[in-house]
């Protein structure tokens, strides 16, 4: 009879463990996740998006290229290029003076919020500069304006 008034106790004792174990667990999941949320990502600066702008134009992937754009890139007076006029103008640059095949940054200033960035471009055999400008939005770097592709 001994033995079995320390059944229910052990018992209990196992469930209690058990419920304490998982309680941990889920605590530490709750506490890991909750740390996780607050620590963000490092964001590329000025100078590495316009790098990765020109990469994907080099590796001619227009629609990763046209991601580093800003929303309100202008095509004229008063529109904003979309991502189909973009990848027909790139593929027609291609075209007409051969793809990017190397890029270099030579210079870059800043002006109030905006960051200017030249580069040394290479299509085919011809080299020339472009003015990237470039501004940050919600933590992202984004080309505003360029004075060629």
């Amino acid at each position: 009879m001994h033995q079995d008034q320390n059944q229910p106790s052990q018992q209990l004792k196992q469930s209690l463990r058990w419920f304490f174990t998982t309680l941990s667990i889920v605590g530490s999941f709750l506490l890991i996740s909750c740390a996780s949320d607050n620590i963000q990502a490092p964001t590329m600066s000025a100078g590495d998006t316009a790098n990765a702008y020109y990469q994907a134009i080099e590796n001619k992937d227009y629609i990763k290229a046209y991601s580093y754009l800003s929303s309100d890139f202008p095509v004229g007076a008063h529109e904003a290029l979309s991502q189909k006029a973009f990848i027909v103008q790139s593929q027609t640059n291609d075209t007409s003076a051969g793809p990017v095949t190397s890029f270099s940054q030579v210079g870059s200033s800043t002006s109030g919020g905006t960051v200017t960035i030249t580069m040394s471009i290479t299509c085919g055999r011809q080299s020339y500069l472009i003015n990237l400008q470039l501004q940050q939005n919600n933590g992202t770097w984004r080309l505003v304006n360029q004075d060629g592709i």
